[in-house]
C-alpha cells in the first residue's frame, strides 16, 4: 500500500515537472516581450522573433543584419519597451 502511494506520488511529480519543462520550451519571444528579454535571449530566439516581427509589421529590413543591430541598439536604450514598440518605431 505504501509502495503504491509512493510510486503514484513520484509519477505525479515527474509528470508535473515534465509538463513545466514542455510549457517553458513553448515560450520564447513575441511582440509583447520586453527589450530586456530580447537582449537576454539566445541569438536563435532573437533571429526567430525578428523574422516574425518583420512579417507582422511589414518591416522586412528587421530580419537583416542591419535590423538585428538596430533592434539591439534600440533595446539597449529602451529596455522596458516591448518588441512591438520597437517594430512600430523601426526605420522611422
Amino acid at each position: 500500500m505504501l509502495g503504491q502511494r509512493l510510486t503514484r506520488t513520484m509519477g505525479l511529480l515527474v509528470a508535473g515537472a515534465l509538463g513545466t519543462v514542455l510549457l517553458a520550451g513553448c515560450g520564447g519571444l513575441s511582440a509583447s516581450s520586453s527589450c530586456s528579454d530580447y537582449l537576454n535571449a539566445s541569438s536563435s530566439d532573437q533571429s526567430a522573433v525578428l523574422s516574425s516581427l518583420a512579417v507582422q509589421y511589414h518591416q522586412p529590413e528587421m530580419a537583416t543584419i542591419f535590423g538585428t543591430e538596430g533592434v539591439a541598439y534600440t533595446c539597449a536604450e529602451y529596455p522596458n519597451w516591448t518588441l512591438a514598440q520597437v517594430a512600430k518605431d523601426f526605420g522611422g
